[in-house]
């Protein structure tokens, strides 16, 4: 699976997030993330959050697994909440996902 993963939102802007192997590995910072399932034009993006700590993107981790087969985890390191908030909205008005976590905002 690739290392980068650029997500489009509604607004024509593309916002830049990077692979995670594993939960252990997400790291303590505030930013966005992405649960994903499969790759290149087969890819789907099944969830988006936003965090103040994306080690809370592990938190429903095996959920996006069980219930969408997700078999990929991407962050975006984002300190401001404020702009977190907005990327996340874009996002995922353009791309729908199935899971919508932002339990910040």
């Amino acid at each position: 699976m690739q290392s980068f993963l650029d997500l489009a939102g509604a607004s024509g802007l593309t916002y830049r997030f990077h692979r995670i192997e594993r939960t252990d590995q997400l790291p303590a910072i505030a930013g966005n993330f992405a649960y994903v399932r499969g790759e290149g034009p087969a890819l789907a993006v099944v969830g988006c959050g936003t965090a103040d700590t994306l080690l809370r993107a592990g938190d429903r981790w095996s959920e996006a697994i069980q219930a969408h087969q997700a078999d990929g985890i991407f962050v975006r390191l984002n300190v401001s909440w404020r702009t977190r908030g907005k990327e996340h909205d874009d996002i995922v008005l353009n791309l729908q996902p199935a899971m919508i976590i932002a339990d910040e905002l």
